[in-house]
């Protein structure tokens, strides 16, 4: 059986129907599961927890045209390649910049990370 793997060259980050020019993103998410040991067991047991995201989108600060609110709940769309993306309303809580000081260097960076509001789902078209 062939393997389908996607390279990423396609990915794509966007907040409603905006697109940004963040150059990676990546999603952890947290299922939230609890261990415990049962009485008289030594063996452990989970049980499953609430589902969160952490959504982290970096790349190039793009001066007056990233519009980002600290505490804002926006519909995050990351994409892994057209018709595949990740869809779930996330509240932005921290940006962080960067830059790099030397000649020639990269441009100043941003690194955003939103948490999960509610549900959220994977598409595929």
């Amino acid at each position: 059986m062939p393997d389908n793997f996607i390279s990423g060259n396609d990915s794509y980050v966007k907040l409603g129907a905006q697109s940004y020019s963040f150059s990676k993103w990546r999603l952890p998410v947290d299922g939230g599961v609890k261990k415990f040991f049962t009485f008289g067991s030594n063996f452990q047991r989970t049980t499953a927890g609430g589902i969160a995201a952490t959504p982290v989108v970096e790349g190039p600060y793009n001066s007056g045209n990233m519009p980002l609110t600290v505490n804002t709940v926006y519909e995050l769309h990351l994409g892994f390649a057209v018709g595949v993306e990740l869809v779930l309303n996330a509240r932005l809580s921290s940006v962080e910049f960067s830059t790099e000081i030397s000649a020639g260097g990269d441009p100043g960076q941003c690194s955003v990370t939103f948490e999960s509001d509610g549900a959220f789902s994977v598409s595929f078209t």
